[in-house]
């Protein structure tokens, strides 16, 4: 849910004055059945037609550039659609990985140019402000011709338009009034259950399909530790593009306090020192509210050790709640066999992440139901409360298929 902070890490990446600028970004916005990347994934592509980040595991990439090949002359939105189960895909050659179906907003970056510079400066201060924020992306208008009696085309409502949070709201573009509050709602029930989804809202005539986008900030991650073994724990996780502070020298608790307050959504200790670890342990808990504890704390060392540190603890008058216990992890890790650094590194980080996103981290081939989560899902409904299909595609070239708006 982090996809949103790493577009910004990308565009802040992007040198100004660059002689190979940024000349499209292409989101997934709606999936369906076994896919890759799920919706929020982004790739950016390159006047010289490179790209940074990916849509899918690489069979799509290449019919992506393609299309952007196309717009060069004539800079305009394109909603693909990517469908694994037609039998034509493969005739022609593209051999999609997997058998669902994807639908792939394509913007030039020329004509979004003015939201994207507000979206780079706009989601790190909100961030700053509150842990969640919702963007909404419309990615399908009909009818596709609007009337000329209206102040825009039907182009200029596509791409991520709402940036909401649970106490404001920000326009990236122009929005009717009718239109923002439709999509606020949806927004604001988004930010409630904390679940990305994909909405249908008619206004004044029209109907509009979004992709509401629940983002959080990437995840961070605190190590308390100065052994080698902290090393590849450190490199992995920056593999992941999570956040991490390191705190390696021996005076730990003092180096804590000077966070004043960081916020950090995990920490593992792992500095081998009974003694440092009791004072870590008392800081963390004497100072922290439960908003602010981090969800994880694993500590490394076997169960008795841990179960006398928090023995020790209860003494000085720190008796842990449900919810605090809940969130510490001891021994920490997977069961995965992991023996050398860098197998207990992966062991913790799995965990992390299994915490994290609420799994278990068992064995895949073992998993009822389908392999991806289905937290983001078609939210639109018919009058029988049916989720509503794709709507009909036709073919464009020889490759893809573009949704009929």
């Amino acid at each position: 849910m982090d996809e949103l902070a790493r577009l910004i890490d990308a565009l802040s990446q992007q040198p100004e004055g660059a002689d190979d600028k940024l000349f499209a970004i292409a989101t997934v916005v709606n999936t369906k059945g076994s896919v890759y990347r799920r919706p929020g994934a982004r790739m950016l592509i390159a006047e010289s037609m490179k790209v940074s980040g990916a849509v899918s595991a690489g069979c799509l990439e290449r019919d992506i550039i393609a299309q952007c090949e196309t717009l060069v002359d004539a800079p305009r939105p394109l909603l693909l659609t990517y469908d694994g189960e037609s039998a034509d895909e493969l005739i022609f050659g593209l051999r999609l990985g997997c058998d669902g179906i994807v639908q792939i907003l394509v913007e030039p970056a020329a004509p979004i140019k003015p939201s994207l510079d507000r979206l780079q400066m706009a989601v790190p201060e909100l961030f700053s402000r509150t842990r969640k924020v919702a963007a909404v992306t419309v990615f399908a208008v009909q009818p596709s011709i609007v009337s000329e009696s209206r102040a825009f085309t039907a182009d200029d409502l596509i791409g991520t338009a709402l940036l909401v949070t649970d106490a404001e709201d920000l326009e990236l573009q122009a929005l009717a009034p009718m239109v923002k509050i439709a999509l606020l709602k949806e927004a604001r029930a988004a930010l409630d259950c904390m679940q990305s989804q994909v909405v249908e809202v008619v206004v004044d005539g029209l109907t509009l399909r979004a992709f509401v986008e629940v983002s959080l900030p990437r995840h961070s991650l605190l190590v308390f530790g100065a052994g080698q073994d902290t090393v590849p724990l450190l490199n992995i996780a920056e593999v992941l593009g999570w956040q991490t502070t390191h705190l390696s020298n021996r005076n730990f608790v003092e180096a804590y306090e000077a966070l004043n307050g960081q916020l950090f959504d995990s920490c593992v200790i792992m500095t081998h020192d009974y003694e440092a670890d009791k004072l870590i342990l008392e800081s963390l808990f004497r100072q922290n509210v439960r908003h602010s504890l981090p969800g994880y704390i694993g500590i490394v060392g076997p169960k008795r050790r841990s179960q006398k540190l928090f023995a020790e603890l209860a003494l000085l008058g720190i008796a842990l709640t449900d919810d605090q216990e809940a969130r510490v992890f001891s021994p920490v890790g997977l069961d995965i066999g992991a023996e050398r650094p860098e197998e207990i590194a992966l062991s913790i980080l799995a965990e992390m992440q299994a915490v994290r996103t609420e799994h278990f981290g068992g064995l895949l081939k073992d998993k009822q139901g389908p392999i991806h989560s289905t937290r983001v899902s078609l939210k639109v409904s018919d009058g029988n409360d049916n989720l509503m299909q794709f709507p009909e595609v036709s073919s464009i070239n020889a490759s893809c298929n573009i949704l009929d708006v």
